[in-house]
């Protein structure tokens, strides 16, 4: 794992990169250790997301892109997907 940001008493704190062993991706805002804030997560998987984290879920307005290239934009709560109607 690497870290290229800010800490604050021994975590991860305010925008950084994150690069975890097994080649996903962070860019972003952390805080207190975890996402938080804006960001983008790139998937060893081949997929990302980009957008708002909170305590290291996507939660907020958000772009999911697949391994299949579908993309969902909208709102997250929690990790999930909602569909605004």
């Amino acid at each position: 794992m690497s870290y290229d940001g800010s800490m604050k008493k021994g975590k991860f704190s305010g925008q950084g990169s994150l690069k975890l062993p097994n080649h996903d991706k962070y860019v972003g805002h952390f805080e207190n250790g975890e996402f938080n804030g804006k960001g983008t997560f790139i998937s060893h998987e081949n997929w990302s997301y980009s957008g708002k984290f909170i305590s290291g879920l996507p939660s907020g307005k958000g772009t999911l892109v697949t391994s299949n290239n579908k993309k969902y934009s909208g709102k997250f709560v929690k990790g999930e997907f909602h569909r605004e109607n």
